[in-house]
């Protein structure tokens, strides 16, 4: 047998605290660290610059976009992201490279780009 009583949803309503929705925004610690080889460059040869970047979290970092300028002097080759695990990403540009990375989770991936 069921009883109903009217007005104990209104009632339990009213005594249930006022609930408050909280919105936070993402944030990432991306860091960038550069070598080159060799070192010190020679004239006429390759150099290579290496770059990693990490994001340090907490959250995934999102529409991640590297820009590097290269000196003057220096001739650009080609530049790619190799993400650990994924198809390497190209970069463009010629004295100031850009490499469009997307969606970086909290982790590494390295860079080489030859010039």
């Amino acid at each position: 047998m069921r009883i109903r009583k009217p007005g104990f949803l209104a009632l339990m309503m009213l005594l249930l605290p006022s609930l408050t929705v909280a919105t936070w925004a993402a944030t990432a610690d991306l860091s960038i660290t550069n070598t080159t080889m060799p070192r010190p460059a020679t004239v006429g040869k390759d150099l290579t610059y290496g770059m990693n970047v990490i994001n340090n979290g907490p959250d995934t970092a999102t529409n991640v976009r590297v820009t590097d300028a290269l000196p003057a002097g220096v001739t650009f080759v080609r530049a790619t992201f190799n993400f650990i695990g994924g198809a390497p990403t190209p970069c463009s540009g010629t004295a100031m490279i850009t490499c469009e990375l997307g969606t970086l989770g909290v982790g590494k991936l390295s860079h080489r780009k030859r010039v």
